[in-house]
């Protein structure tokens, strides 16, 4: 009998990827892609492990993780991170104005130091925690551009500079952010 494991990522390409190797190693594998799917397939498919992405939107993965365990106490989880293991942009260096709104509600303005079609990174002038959610303004000014995103910290190195994956972005940024990429890809 195939080991149960029920996979919770919001990210279609990990899915995918993470699913293939996992039937090919003989297991069955559930699909969530957020916390009341999560909760269903557990119930209905009795996993005999979890695995959870650790940058999971609203709910985020430790509510997701809090209800899972209130439930199942011996069910193990496995907290796995999906931005750090797989690249999927190629990052190019350059310097767009941003201003981030912060969890606490207050702004703060800053720079790029390079940017993708699935993030940022720049420098902060304050502490961020990797997982904290926020909203991104970013204004292309060769382009007369501005896109506006939510974004989650994935990575933060030295205090301050941070990396930050785009949350859902809409068609009409996408595209802009894809065109505007291109254009200054070498």
């Amino acid at each position: 009998m195939k080991k149960k494991i029920l996979v919770i990522n919001d990210e279609p390409r990990f899915v995918g990827m993470i699913k293939t190797r996992l039937e090919a190693g003989n297991f069955e594998v559930i699909m969530a892609s957020n916390g009341k799917e999560a909760l269903a397939g557990i119930k209905h498919n009795k996993p005999d492990s979890v695995l959870l992405d650790i940058l999971m939107p609203k709910p985020d993965e430790l509510r997701i993780l809090e209800k899972i365990r209130s439930k199942n106490k011996d069910l193990p989880i496995f907290m796995i991170d999906a931005a750090s293991s797989v690249r999927r942009f190629k990052r190019v260096g350059y310097k767009a104005g941003i201003k981030i709104l912060l969890p606490e509600g207050k702004t703060e303005s800053a720079q790029t130091l390079n940017i993708s079609k699935g993030g940022i990174c720049f420098i902060s002038k304050r502490k961020l925690e990797k997982g904290s959610a926020l909203k991104v303004k970013l204004r292309f000014p060769k382009a007369k551009k501005t896109i506006f995103a939510r974004a989650r910290v994935t990575w933060v190195k030295d205090k301050y500079k941070v990396g930050l994956k785009f949350i859902k972005l809409k068609d009409k940024e996408k595209k802009i952010l894809s065109k505007f990429i291109k254009a200054i890809t070498p």
